[in-house]
């Protein structure tokens, strides 16, 4: 048995180097007579000089087929504008491969062609004229001509398509890919293989990004055109169906091209989309599947055509990546056109619906690109304020909650939607309604948060006008009706303003409770006194109670403006110690937290207030030898007070300049046995 075998392999060893050897002797033997038949054939059927390093006829390296190969080929592209030829195709290696068996018989005809390490730099010169029509469409010798092509096909092939008149550029690379058919005047084939896009250029500006494919088509080109007329086309794991026209016409060439298909991934196809579009929605992750509709028709002179992309989303997810926020149960149609250079042109949202954790959302947009677009959108929620903001990416208020229900409607210009700025807004008619249920809101750069917050806002523009607004600081409710200037941009952006022109109404104020100082080892009487910067008041205020310490007025009614850290209230009355005051304040905080102390002037009228109890409520003025156990009877008085006060309310004795005109009725002082003595002296 074993003899058997090593004959057997001798046996087929000795056939290997037979039929190696007769196949270099018939290469040897008919070479000279291919060549110049091919070769010729070749020539003939040329426009452009092609220059080949070396040529031979091998047998053996496209077995079972003959093939001249042809090593280091380089042709030259045909140009009508006068501008230098440059390179069509490089090739390492081009073979003409035909039927072994037609050698012997004389007659062979190349029906194939396989290239090897190619780069081929096709495209458009600046009259528009294609640089790849090199080949003779009426040889006079093509009847005869030993040169009928069936397929062609390439290992490691480069392709960059160029247009001179606008620097497009398209470069891509393909490990394997087979083109069979019919070629000649008009050609029919089918192309089937893989490709790597690398990137489509316009002006050095890149409009599209890398990404993989693999294609199968169906083609038909020659005398001016090219047509795919069925195309499957998996682009990253995203399937689609693909034609394509390109014709000529007397205003030169157009294009249409379109692709669409059924039940796809979202991310996936998302993924495919131009940066410009894809980059705004990196923020988000995204699942799901739609139906996806693209086409790209129009001249190809000048800029060329826009992209349009249509989508229908179902069953789709969005997710906030920062904050986790997400939307499901998406449904919606989209439709958006791209100019030339990437740019969007319009975008159309119909129908938007989505779920949030502990809501809904609904909304349709129109809008003409991201830049000097017009608007005009319809957008309605009733969901948590967090979750909106959070997944908006607005992080102006540093707390938020409660439940936000919306109608609003958007029309205008927005100058640049993906640079919003606070000027843009005003070029935009906001109307709407909105409703806040036990909301809690904390504004960067205010001490306190405002809880329990209840409103009803009608929205104008940026402004608001607030009915019946209730809500909670620091342990103190209030009401407030009127109209909050700037308010949407205060929302949307830091250090924006918000103008509030209301009337205001409390109940009870605990004024210790909202001087409170916020430090972490803040004892309940340690207070700072902060005016905030980016808030201005003009606020007519009633309020039933204010209590300080063991300060109590009562029935207060007056004016308060604060603006530029500034604070006046004039004029204001309230009744305290059984008597009225009448008068005005101002506290100047334009200084900052920093400021050691702020400017605090004070004028007013007293009348009938009862001096035991008005010194008891200031706590003797922050003196022991004269107090409220010691006085009695009633005071009118015209006070003027100018002093520093710090912002831990501290006045600064030293600086203090009082003028007061005093009338007291029924006075006495006891128990004060220094004043007595005195008394007892004088008498």
């Amino acid at each position: 048995m074993l003899r058997l075998l090593r004959r057997i392999t001798i046996t087929l060893a000795v056939g290997l180097v037979v039929g190696l050897t007769a196949l270099v002797v018939v290469a040897t033997v008919y070479e000279d007579e291919v060549k110049e038949r091919l070769i010729g054939a070749l020539n003939e059927r040329l426009l452009a000089p092609v220059q080949v390093g070396e040529v031979e006829l091998t047998l053996i390296k496209r077995f079972p087929r003959a093939s001249i190969r042809m090593s280091e080929v380089l042709v030259h592209e045909v140009r009508t504008d006068g501008a230098p030829a440059d390179t069509l195709l490089a090739a390492q290696d081009l073979y003409l491969e035909f039927n072994l068996w037609d050698l012997f018989g004389g007659s062979y005809t190349v029906g194939s062609i396989h290239g090897q390490g190619v780069r081929l730099y096709a495209g458009l010169d600046g009259n528009g004229a294609e640089n790849y029509i090199i080949w003779r469409s009426d040889s006079t010798a093509a009847e005869s001509s030993p040169i009928d092509l069936r397929s062609v096909s390439f290992d490691e092939l480069t392709v960059r398509f160029r247009d001179a008149r606008n620097n497009l550029e398209v470069l891509a690379e393909h490990d394997a890919l087979e083109l069979s058919g019919r070629f000649g005047a008009t050609s029919e084939a089918s192309l089937s293989g893989d490709a790597r896009l690398l990137g489509i250029w316009k002006e050095g500006e890149q409009l599209l990004d890398e990404r993989e494919a693999q294609v199968a088509l169906t083609m038909r080109f020659g005398e001016g055109e090219f047509r795919i007329m069925e195309g499957d086309v998996q682009l990253a794991k995203v399937p689609l169906r693909v034609t394509l026209a390109v014709t000529g016409t007397t205003g030169g060439k157009e294009i249409d091209l379109r692709a669409n298909g059924l039940g796809l991934d979202l991310e996936r196809t998302v993924a495919q989309l131009p940066a410009s579009v894809r980059d705004a929605l990196s923020r988000f992750s995204l699942s799901g599947e739609a139906d996806l509709a693209v086409k790209y028709a129009g001249p190809l002179e000048g800029d060329g055509p826009p992209l349009s992309i249509g989508a229908q989303v179902r069953q789709g997810r969005m997710k906030e990546r920062k904050s986790g926020v997400s939307f499901s149960e998406i449904h919606g149609a989209l439709s958006l056109e791209l100019a030339a250079d990437g740019g969007m042109r319009k975008l159309k949202v119909n129908d938007l619906r989505a779920v949030s954790q502990g809501g809904s959302l609904r909304a349709d947009w129109n809008s003409g690109g991201l830049k000097d677009a017009p608007v005009k959108a319809d957008i309605r929620c009733d969901m948590p304020l967090a979750e909106l903001l959070r997944f908006a990416g607005v992080d102006s208020l540093e707390q938020a909650a409660g439940q936000l229900t919306a109608d609003i409607k958007l029309d205008g210009t927005l100058r640049d939607m993906s640079d919003l700025r606070v000027s843009d807004l005003r070029a935009v008619k906001v109307n709407g309604h909105v409703a806040l249920s036990d909301a809690t809101l904390k504004v960067k750069g205010l001490r306190h948060s405002v809880q329990h917050v209840n409103a009803e806002m009608a929205l104008h523009g940026n402004d608001a006008t607030v009915r019946g607004l209730k809500a909670v600081v620091q342990g103190s409710p209030i009401e407030l009706g009127g109209t909050l200037r700037n308010l949407v941009p205060f929302v949307l952006f830091e250090n924006e303003r918000l103008v509030i022109e209301a009337k205001g109404r409390s109940e009870r104020l605990d004024l210790a409770a909202l001087l409170q100082s916020d430090a972490p080892t803040a004892s309940t009487s340690d207070y700072a006194v902060v005016l905030p910067a980016t808030i201005e008041l003009d606020l007519r205020a009633q309020v039933d109670e204010l209590v300080f310490e063991d300060f109590r007025a009562t029935g207060i009614t007056g004016t308060i403006r604060l603006k530029d850290r500034v604070l006046r209230a004039s004029p204001i009355t309230f009744s305290t110690a059984e008597g009225a005051v009448l008068g005005s304040l101002e506290l100047d905080a334009s200084g900052g937290e920093r400021a050691a102390f702020y400017p605090l002037a004070i004028d007013a009228q007293v009348k009938d207030i009862d001096v035991k109890a008005l010194f008891r409520e200031f706590q003797d003025f922050g003196q022991d030898f004269i107090g409220h156990r010691h006085l009695s009877g009633t005071a009118r008085a015209s006070i003027v007070f100018h002093a520093p006060l710090s912002p831990a309310m501290r006045l600064d004795r030293d600086r203090i300049a009082c003028t007061i005109d005093l009338a007291v009725d029924d006075g006495a002082i006891t128990q004060q046995a220094q004043l007595l003595a005195v008394a007892d002296h004088l008498r």
